[in-house]
């Protein structure tokens, strides 16, 4: 099995962090992975903030009703952002940056779990993406994709491989078709 194929099967989201610091020298690692991702037409649109103050982030772990209050635990949250006066497919851009990240993330032992911004409703009377524009300062320009939660996983076995049954049904060979594939 390569490398990657082992990185991807320990990959998964995890939402409980200790409490010890994310070494300065991985977070730089993960973001230069994650800066390192293609984009639309080499644009580079994207923008990461990276938080690593306490209050900050309690704040950011309120931004949606529901399934974001574990980013409160994260050492360091990242929202992975495009200026969208540089892309035309800003999604793009951010969803493959984050999944570098992530990626980034795991192959130095740290956790993390994305949490979506874009289009989500808020938990106050307005959407995820105006509350983190607030609390971030981002220019309007700036397109807020998801924040990535990080931190140093509360339990080293919740970033053992996972075994997942892979669903071969959706893949086809030259075409689609309605007739169950053949592995």
């Amino acid at each position: 099995m390569s490398y990657f194929s082992q990185l991807a099967q320990r990959r998964h989201s995890i939402r409980k962090y200790s409490t010890e610091e994310i070494d300065p020298d991985l977070l730089t690692d993960i973001v230069e992975c994650a800066l390192q991702a293609p984009t639309s037409r080499n644009s580079q649109s994207v923008r990461l903030i990276v938080v690593d103050d306490p209050e900050t982030i309690r704040s950011l772990s309120g931004i949606r009703e529901h399934g974001s209050a574990f980013v409160a635990g994260a050492s360091v949250v990242i929202a992975v952002c495009a200026d969208t006066t540089v892309t035309r497919r800003p999604l793009a851009d951010t969803a493959i940056a984050a999944s570098y990240l992530q990626l980034a993330a795991t192959s130095n032992n740290l956790a993390s779990c994305w949490c979506h911004v874009e289009d989500t409703p808020g938990a106050v009377d307005e959407t995820a993406q105006e509350t983190v524009h607030k609390l971030l300062d981002l220019p309007e320009s700036y397109l807020c994709h998801c924040l990535i939660a990080l931190g140093i996983p509360e339990d080293a076995d919740q970033l053992e491989p996972v075994e997942r049954t892979l669903p071969w049904e959706h893949v086809y060979v030259g075409r689609y078709s309605t007739e169950e594939s053949e592995q």
